[in-house]
This record gives C-alpha cells, structure tokens and sequence, in this order.
C-alpha cells in the first residue's frame, strides 16, 4: 500500500532551512543523540537532545550562529552549568550540564557569586557584553546539575525563549535507521470519561521491513491507541522518540502528531501523549492516540474524534500507523480492527474532576481551588478527591492520584494558619519518606499558600533534623596537606539544601553545591591554602535547620 503524506514535504522544508541557515555543530562531529526532542519526562517534555560526549568532560562545545551570551546559569540541579546565546535569526540556543565556561563567562559568573555571596546563579547580559562568532567555543561539556553522566543538553528555542523547537531539524544526523514497534495498547475508559481506562497490548513482529500484529484486533466503543515505538540512530543504542507517527483508517489519515516543538506552558500535557501511568510506573514511553480535550499543542496535525476511534459497523478495517524520525527514515505497522461486542463500563464515581468545571475541596485545614483550566481530561476517582486524616502527630492529605495530568497548579490555601509554625514544611510524601518540600507564600490577604503541581500524599510536617555532614576531605591542624578541591558530604532528609556558606580567615568563599552527588566542593590555589588559617562551613535546609563545622589550621 502506498501511503503518501505531508511529513515528507514539511521535513524537506526544514532541510533547506537547515541548510540555508548553516546551522554549526554544537560538538565535533559526529553527533550521537542518547535522548530525542520531546521524550517523556513525567510532567514535562524533554526540551532538547542530549548528545553523547563518551561520558567524557573535556569535548569542547561551540555557538551554532554568530549571536551573543544573553544568559548564564548555574545551579545545584536542573541544567547545572547552562549558556543560552541570542542569535540574530530570531532564535536561541541553550547548552546545559557543561563543565565549565569559557574565561569570559566564568569571570562574570564568579564575580556575581561574590558580589552576592551566592553560588546560585542566573544573570542575563547585554548583546555588548560576550559576542560570538559561529562555530565559537562557550565552554566544555559536562556532568553539571542534575545529569547522570556527562553530556551535552542542547536546545533551541524561540519566541523569547519560550517556544523549544525540535534541532535534530537543523542537522544531518547521518542515520538510515528506520523506527521500531514493540507492541500496539488499545485503551478503553468507563463510559463518559478519559480516565480511568482497561488497556491491553498486542505484540508486533517483523514482516519484511515493516511491522504487523497478527489476528484481528477487537475494539470495544469509544476507545484510542497506543504505540511502544522507538528510534535508533544509526551505530547507536540509545533508544529515541520517533519525530512523527501518523495513523490511517482505511487509508484516510485519521490522527497525526510530530514532535516539532512546544510552549514551556504547554509543557505539562506531556502526561497526556504518553500513557502517564505506564510512564510512572514502568518507565515505558507509550504515544497515545486520544487527544485530551484541554490540549492544545500544535504538534496534533490531525485528532478525527480527539484521537478516539469509534467503529460505527461490524465490517474488517485496516489501520496502518507510520512512525518516521528526521532522516526521513520509516516504517509502519499495519493490523485489522473490527467493533467489539464488549461495552463500556458506567464509572462508579466519588469525584468527578476535569476541564470546564470550578472545584473547591474543604477540610478541618486546608482548601483546594481548582479553576476550569486545572485538568486536561475528565476522570472519575472512586474515592474522594481529598482525604484528610492524622498519623503520627501529624496532618496528611491523599489529593487525587498521581496519574491524573494537571494542565494548571492547584492552589491550596491554610486558613487556620496566621504565622508558619516553626520548623514545618508542606510535603510530598512517598513511601512514608519526604519527596519533596515546599514553605507555604503569604498572598495580599496574609494567607498562606501553595501551588501544587502535582497529585498525591502530602503532609504538614515537622522537619527537626538537620543536614548530616557526612564525610570531608578537611581536618584540623597545622599539617594539614593542599589540596585543591575541599569537599563535604551532607544529606539532608527532605529536599536539597537552598541555603549554604564558607568562610575563610573569616571571609566568605564560594562554595559550589553537586545536588545529586549531595557533594560540596571549595576550590583552593596554592596561595589560598599558604594563608589558611581557619574555615568555617554552615548547611541550612528549607526548614530552617542548620549545620556547621569550624576548623583550625593553626592548632599544633
């Protein structure tokens, strides 16, 4: 069967553009993606591509187009070390997780840090400031924030940064590896609903060079699909989101997503083009078919009934889905469908939560304010959505599920609560341990507040203990040999530590902070550790809590 479609056309145009742009390598050629533009990432999509670098922190990364340094960062966890370079077509690149800057950045980065006695950084600049050439080198790629292993995160976006777009679009990846498909989901949610849903897979074999799933596959009312389907890059094994899966009923396109590019405040329906439960709870990458009726992302070509496919006969159809990647490589998959005698079930509802619906929940403690935009999807919870209840002296709240996709934050307010006891932290709650940790705002009214951006148990808790100094490389005495990296260890049983500082001779140093690795790290010079004659660290975490440890270099 000869499909012929747009992609093609609309791929094509993006390599000329490419080209006209001439558009430099971020690395030294070759690039080898490990991660796609787009990819699952529980609430958001990944931004960019992650390009192998061997686990190596010494490959020099470079300015695609001539533009200017309009931003810097440099934090504990998300994108570490990160260089974002204005060009002027209108467009900007972003490299994360580098190892270290270029002179010209590192000296305007460190300057701030003591100017403000901070070591979190984010400073914009002047286009006078740090101009580039293409092809310019802005620093070394790295491990910095929170990376697993050293890479280059690369990203280009615009808008004002607002509007990532997919770069595998701007390069010849040199790929002739056409996608995989491992196997096809059906999902049926109870009726009147998106969730909850029964779902069930179908493997996918090989047939020549395309894919099929034997039999013909049976589908209830109103129910949409799902494809397990990755991209390879040639010579590679990192397994890749597809750039484009299209899917035809009888031949007729019926539904279509490319994954060309996005809003960061779009970035939340991740959790609705994936199967999000799959997602969180076997890590897989599941495209959906259904079109949540609260979305809005221009990467849907095409959703004929938002993605849900209604059989109206009891007649054999054909459904073909084509996966392609940016090299133009594809494959499809092809498999019959017919109606199903099996009906959808009636949802047996304690709440009901979606788009287009004003919520408020009330407690003895808190209230949740839910506007018309909070979910994308209209699902049924069996249970309530906010449950309060006391264990261990303390307030705990189960709020929905955390397979329901939030579009916007919930607000959630302490009316009884006139000033922040003490030492207490609004938590996550996972396993009975803290996820994550959050203090409460004061809005206009002297309220105090949170928004929440994501589902689950929480509590109001009480944190006394205070970060743990693990381990240091430093001790007391006059012996004590250079080195040139003084480290501490520190954990901390709630979230990573905001708050931090050194001193030395009794004038603050700049401390760096390795969230992941829970590692701090004081840089020294030869003449530095000549004149050191006592240090002093201190640790403060969300609640409040401090550590501190003194040396004296002095001592016989």
């Amino acid at each position: 069967m000869r499909i012929i479609t747009v992609i093609l056309l609309f791929l094509l145009a993006h390599r000329l553009f490419a080209q006209e742009s001439k558009a430099a390598l971020p690395l030294y050629a070759p690039l080898a993606l490990t991660s796609n533009f787009a990819e699952y990432r529980k609430n958001h999509f990944h931004g960019g591509l992650d390009l192998r670098v061997i686990n190596k922190t010494d490959r020099s990364v470079f300015s695609i187009w001539e533009g200017y340094v309009s931003r810097v960062r440099f934090n504990a966890a998300s994108y570490g070390r990160a260089v974002y370079v204005t060009h002027p077509n209108g467009y900007t690149s972003v490299y994360g997780h580098l190892n270290s800057f270029i002179p010209e950045i590192d000296s305007i980065v460190t300057a701030w840090q003591y100017e403000n006695q901070e070591f979190s950084v984010d400073i914009e600049l002047d286009e006078n400031q740090i101009p580039l050439k293409k092809g310019q080198k802005i620093g070394v790629a790295g491990n910095s924030g929170y990376s697993f292993g050293a890479h280059l995160h690369f990203e280009i976006r615009k808008n004002n940064e607002e509007t990532p777009v997919n770069p595998a679009l701007f390069y010849d990846l040199h790929d002739n590896t056409p996608p995989v498909f491992n196997r096809l989901y059906v999902y049926t949610p109870c009726k009147g609903m998106d969730y909850p849903y029964t779902s069930k897979s179908f493997a996918a074999s090989r047939s020549g060079g395309n894919y099929i799933v034997n039999g013909t596959v049976l589908i209830p009312d109103s129910s949409f699909l799902g494809f397990d389907v990755q991209d390879y890059q040639t010579g590679g094994w990192s397994r890749l989101l597809p750039y484009s899966v299209q899917v035809f009923f009888d031949d007729s396109l019926f539904w279509q997503i490319d994954f060309d590019g996005f809003s960061f405040s779009e970035s939340s329906a991740c959790a609705t083009v994936f199967d999000h439960q799959e997602g969180l709870d076997n890590r897989k990458q599941i495209i959906v078919t259904k079109k949540a009726s609260g979305n809005r992302l221009s990467m849907y070509k095409k959703a004929d009934g938002n993605g849900y496919l209604i059989l109206k006969d009891d007649q054999t159809h054909k459904i073909s889905v084509k996966a392609s990647d940016t090299e133009l490589n594809s494959s499809i998959l092809f498999f019959n469908v017919k109606r199903s005698t099996q009906k959808q079930e009636k949802c047996e509802c304690r709440n009901v939560v979606g788009p287009g619906y004003f919520h408020e929940f009330v407690t003895d403690n808190i209230i949740l304010k839910l506007d018309t935009f909070c979910f994308y999807e209209k699902s049924c919870l069996d249970q309530a959505f906010l449950q309060e209840y006391y264990s261990q002296n303390f307030i705990h709240w189960n709020i929905g599920n955390a397979y329901l996709a939030l579009e916007k934050p919930i607000r959630v307010e302490f009316p009884e609560i006139t000033e922040w006891p003490e030492h207490f932290v609004f938590a996550q709650m996972i396993g009975g341990k803290i996820r994550n940790a959050w203090l409460p705002q004061k809005d206009s009214d002297e309220h105090f507040y949170h928004m929440l951006d994501r589902l689950g148990t929480f509590s109001l808790i009480k944190d006394s203990i205070a970060p743990e100094i693990k381990k240091t490389n430093v001790r007391n005495g006059k012996g004590f040999p250079y080195t040139q990296f003084l480290t501490f260890e520190v954990v901390d049983n709630s979230t990573e530590i905001p708050s931090f500082n050194a001193w030395i001779n009794n004038e603050w140093i700049l401390m760096t902070y390795d969230y992941k690795n829970d590692l701090f790290s004081i840089e020294l010079t030869r003449a530095q550790h000549a004149e050191m004659q006592n240090l002093k660290v201190e640790f403060t975490d969300l609640a409040g809590n401090k550590s501190e440890l003194s040396f004296d270099f002095l001592r016989p």
